[in-house]
């Protein structure tokens, strides 16, 4: 399930997904190249990993094993990426890009290449929301 919210947040490709996925989110996510790499790796790995059991490939020939794996490893792995990925979201008040997919890849291609989060949206044509764009919080008190 939760590889599934990445997907959704993350990619619109057919092709190479684990591969895109890792960029997309690693690009999103991580800060210094290091982190990009780690980040790139894991998403990978637990996409492959995820693929393996959807389609039926044996991950471990221990079925016990591959429970075990599971749910000591994937599951919270997944889990925390998938929970920094929403909150960034909120925190960047970027919720309504979300609401399509059309502006999806090339947006993360942009952030893959080098752009910051706002060259990035700016070049697909979006903004933040008001709040964050102009520097100042809207809720009043």
């Amino acid at each position: 399930m939760f590889v599934s919210v990445l997907e959704g947040l993350f990619s619109t490709a057919t092709q190479e997904l684990s591969y895109r996925l890792g960029l997309s989110v690693s690009a999103f996510l991580a800060a210094s190249v290091d982190e990009k790499l780690t980040l790139f790796k894991e998403v990978r790995d637990l996409y492959t990993l995820r693929s393996k059991e959807v389609h039926g490939d044996r991950v471990h020939a221990d079925e016990e094993q591959t429970a075990i794996q599971l749910a000591e490893n994937y599951v919270p792995s997944i889990e925390e990426i998938v929970r920094r990925a929403l909150r960034k979201i909120l925190e960047e008040e970027l919720e309504g890009f979300i609401e399509t997919t059309k502006h999806l890849d090339e947006f993360y291609q942009f952030l893959v290449l080098g752009f910051s989060l706002d060259q990035a949206l700016e070049r697909v044509g979006l903004k933040r929301n008001k709040s964050k764009e102009s520097g100042k919080n809207t809720d009043k008190e």
